[in-house]
């Protein structure tokens, strides 16, 4: 599979033609599961029928890089992130240290800001981005 596909959508078809799911949806969604359908049969699965619904980082499956414990780069093939799994804390931790800034007169770290906040702007800087 190419950089950037994704097989999940043709899964969701498979899925729910092997449990009898009918898809419903706005016009047009008959087509494209249709031609999702027609992939599934020429292409076969992604995943086999013993690993649907078992998510890889809990149940033994995939690699564990921390002696078992599950971390976030776990969950990449290569360079692309597989989502088996989330952890609000690991990923918080690690977008905090990406995106923080540091407050240049007490040195404390920070998210977010004013710089944004048209009410926090001088009158000359507001009157700059009013319309």
């Amino acid at each position: 599979m190419g950089k950037g596909e994704t097989y999940w959508p043709r899964e969701v078809v498979r899925i729910s033609d092997k449990n009898g799911v009918e898809i419903k949806g706005p016009v047009g969604v008959e087509d494209t599961v249709k031609k999702l359908r027609e992939e599934v049969e020429e292409n076969g699965s992604e995943i086999s029928d013993e690993d649907d619904g078992k998510d890889k980082a809990t149940s033994g499956g995939g690699k564990k890089s921390n002696g078992g414990k599950w971390t976030p780069k776990d969950d990449y093939e290569g360079e692309e992130r597989q989502w088996f799994k989330w952890d609000w804390k690991l990923e918080f931790a690690a977008f905090y240290k990406d995106h923080r800034k540091q407050d240049e007169y007490t040195g404390k770290y920070f998210l977010g800001g004013g710089h944004h906040d048209i009410t926090k702007f001088s009158k000359a800087d507001k009157k700059r981005y009013t319309y």
